[in-house]
């Protein structure tokens, strides 16, 4: 037989054991996954009505069992919905950081370090398993963009420096000269094969006076911005390309020139009016293009478009006349 003592021993015992069970339970409420706030407080308070039940329960060794039983149920059921939600998270997180790093490789120039970073979260996302995990990517991530915005902003505080001092010397007269004395030494503009300057102002100024003639002059934008961006080497392979492009939309008897900058300059002859002529200019130079230019082993996509005007030489006193004009709309690009 049990001592009276020993029941009370094995009472005390078991009041012992139910407030430290109450306990857990209480803390299992209180450190619940926080990932749906309805979801959570529906499962603290189902935890705390088990834990009162439990309570109740004591001394009744049936109904203790079947409110463990009813603990270890719920707990088993809010494991497997959280457990759901973070594989869904984490199969999301992984899609995010795979599209961001790709367009951040695509379109950051020198952002190697952060692009890495990165992808070194991609890689350690594909093995995360706990929601402290994820936790710790998703900061880790904040510190990689964070990082990336900075390198952003460093990189346009340099194009506009860039921007500025080329503006500056473009404006400078001396530099203008000596830039426009260095192009009319080629009959043939080394980069893009077209006759240069001084060609286009022997033609010009014999087709002054002319009814039937007009010069088209077309200056590709942002090609200053290209150049700080990406190089010289960028920017030489979108002119190739605009003055292939250009040609391709002119007529056969059509003669194109490579002028000064990032501007071309087409004579034409033409019976129609100058109305007519900047309608087909419109559809021919007007719309957006954009070109894949290749530097070592990376791609880079550049959206293109022209500035453009025609000109009427048969309405021009002088050549000098046509020529302050083709040196206003490059000024007015350059603003």
């Amino acid at each position: 037989m049990i001592s009276l003592k020993r029941a009370g021993e094995i009472a005390e015992l078991r009041s012992t054991l139910i407030r430290a069970v109450s306990l857990i339970l209480e803390g299992v409420a209180l450190h619940s996954v926080g990932i749906d706030n309805n979801d959570r407080a529906a499962f603290q308070e189902l935890i705390r009505r088990h834990e009162r039940d439990l309570v109740a329960a004591e001394g009744n060794q049936a109904l203790t069992m079947v409110a463990v039983g009813a603990v270890i149920q719920s707990m088993e059921a809010f494991n497997r919905r959280t457990e759901r939600i973070i594989q869904d998270q984490a199969r999301e997180l992984r899609a995010i950081i795979a599209m961001l790093a790709a367009a951040l490789e695509r379109a950051c120039r020198g952002g190697g370090r952060a692009v890495e970073g990165i992808r070194s979260v991609e890689r350690r996302m594909e093995k995360a398993s706990q929601l402290e995990d994820i936790r710790d990517l998703k900061r880790e991530l904040g510190d990689c963009l964070a990082s990336m915005g900075k390198e952003l902003q460093r990189q346009q505080e340099e194009i506009t420096a860039n921007e500025m001092m080329a503006k500056t010397a473009l404006g400078d007269p001396i530099v203008k000269q000596a830039t426009e004395e260095a192009h009319d030494e080629f009959s043939v503009d080394p980069m893009t094969g077209l006759p240069g300057a001084r060609l286009a102002k022997d033609l010009i100024s014999e087709k002054i006076g002319a009814s039937n003639w007009v010069a088209v002059v077309a200056i590709v934008d942002r090609i200053e911005v290209i150049n700080s961006r990406f190089g010289r080497e960028a920017g030489d392979q979108v002119m190739l390309f605009m003055s292939q492009r250009i040609a391709s939309k002119l007529r056969p008897h059509d003669q194109i020139f490579r002028w000064y900058g990032p501007c071309f300059i087409a004579v034409l002859e033409r019976g129609d009016s100058v109305d007519a002529i900047r309608g087909e200019m419109s559809r021919s130079l007007a719309p957006r293009t954009d070109h894949t230019i290749v530097l070592g082993s990376r791609t880079i996509l550049v959206p293109l478009s022209l500035s453009w005007t025609v000109i009427s030489l048969g309405k021009q006193e002088s050549a000098e006349e046509v020529f302050r004009q083709v040196e206003h709309l490059l000024k007015r690009t350059r603003a």
